[in-house]
């Protein structure tokens, strides 16, 4: 839409313009359509565009948008930043019938060797290959062995966000008296809520957590009825007030000073650990901030990975039957 009406000499080739259709002089027509196999079904295209082709589902690729192309002999184009590998667009990345055009970071003219060693260090090792060196890293999460059984005693944080913040997950395991933080992943912004989701349930079926506890504040409580659906009984929501925030920072603290809480060195999770500020409020609770231009995700979903550690083992329930001789 932007690039037809923001040239002068494309408007006056527009011959019908309704919500979802824009029908050009020439024959052709755009059509807004949702990303849905039900609704894509039954067209027939010379080119199809797939942009952010990690998110989209396998399914409408082979099923749907391959089909369209059938008659045609027509051009399939997919686009996107790199993910895990257990999706389509890694597959045909892979593959040599696909011609491969691979853009790193360092490359584009507009972004500095300054503005890339200065986020080498504020982001994972992962984050770095896949957001500027076009890299598809696996997201096994390494806590698990893939049979979705419990290896050993893991819990899972999640602190969701989107546009200022991003979504954060982290998963500690308790061992012989100790918390130990496993493995930690911070999202990119404006990454979709739906494959925040996803991820959560695959890494669920892959390792099998103890318990998964995720921020339910604002969008989180739609979220947590999404994680539901999906099967996931081992989640619960937690909101956060100054109350709670209060008790799981102490709780994490406590876990520090008695030197039973163990984490590999995070340079981004350490700043958001010590930027932390606290003050108290006029009811006399505790009230938690960060710097302008600072996160604390990371924290937070640390702080509940934390938290889940703290629930009671399940007992297995018996009941007793009387006979009578």
């Amino acid at each position: 839409m932007g690039f037809i009406y923001g040239n002068e000499w494309l408007p006056s080739s527009v011959v019908r313009k309704i919500r979802s259709i824009i029908k050009l002089d020439n024959g052709s027509q755009v059509i807004a359509l949702p990303c849905s196999e039900h609704f894509l079904r039954g067209y027939t295209a010379d080119v199809v565009i797939v942009d952010e082709a990690a998110f989209v589902p396998e399914g409408n690729i082979v099923n749907v948008l391959n089909p369209m192309l059938a008659t045609t002999n027509g051009t399939l184009i997919l686009l996107g930043t790199p993910w895990g590998r257990n999706h389509f667009f890694y597959r045909a990345f892979m593959d040599p019938d696909f011609s491969v055009s691979r853009v790193k970071s360092k490359e584009c003219p507009l972004i500095s060797d300054d503005f890339l060693e200065k986020q080498r260090q504020l982001v994972t090792k992962e984050d770095c290959l896949r957001e500027y060196e076009a890299e598809f890293v696996d997201e096994n999460v390494i806590v698990g062995d893939g049979t979705g059984r419990h290896v050993g005693d893991c819990y899972m944080g999640v602190d969701l966000g989107k546009l200022k913040d991003y979504s954060a997950v982290e998963v500690v395991k308790r061992e012989k008296g100790l918390v130990k933080l496993v493995f930690l992943k911070e999202f990119p912004l404006e990454t979709p809520y739906s494959h925040v989701i996803w991820w959560i349930v695959r890494a669920e079926r892959r390792c099998g957590f103890r318990k998964i506890l995720v921020d339910k504040s604002g969008v989180g409580e739609a979220i947590m009825e999404e994680i539901k659906i999906q099967g996931l009984k081992n989640a619960e929501g937690q909101s956060f007030t100054a109350q709670s925030k209060a008790e799981m920072l102490t709780y994490l603290r406590i876990k520090m000073e008695q030197g039973k809480f163990k984490m590999p060195y995070s340079r981004r999770l350490c700043q958001q650990l010590n930027e932390q500020q606290y003050a108290y409020n006029k009811a006399g609770y505790l009230t938690f901030s960060h710097p302008e231009g600072s996160h604390d995700d990371m924290l937070w979903a640390l702080t509940l990975a934390t938290k889940a550690t703290r629930q009671k083992e399940i007992k297995p329930y018996f009941t007793t039957v009387k006979q009578e001789k």
